[in-house]
């Protein structure tokens, strides 16, 4: 009886972790707010967080440059090239960081399906 009791209360605590990671966040992609593509990186998409940051980079300066060389038109281009891929880094934050968490909820589902049906 003792040994059905301890086996419960090992299933129960499994049990809270799992509902506890699945509600608990990372928020990596609150890092793109400040450095474009560094959620990515976190998330571990290396090369999709550096090509973010140098999208990011690039259309900052060539915003920067127009504005300075006084064309206008040019800068504002710029600035709409900034804002697609700034807007764009921090969706792509979001989506890798939700993928990755899926797939540790899922590895986490088949290890505790593995131990509780050797247990059985």
């Amino acid at each position: 009886m003792d040994l059905l009791l301890s086996s419960d209360n090992k299933r129960e605590k499994d049990l809270r972790e799992l509902v506890y990671f699945v509600q608990s966040e990372r928020n990596y992609w609150k890092m793109s707010y400040v450095i474009p593509g560094s959620g990515q990186i976190l998330s571990g998409n290396l090369w999709d967080g550096i090509f973010s940051f140098l999208w990011n980079s690039g259309s900052v300066y060539l915003m920067y440059d127009g504005f300075k060389k006084e064309d206008m038109l040019g800068g504002c281009l710029s600035l709409l090239v900034f804002l697609r891929f700034y807007i764009g880094n921090i969706y792509s934050s979001k989506k890798y960081e939700k993928e990755n968490r899926l797939k540790e909820f899922r590895i986490s589902m088949e290890s505790l399906k593995k131990d509780y049906l050797r247990n059985i």
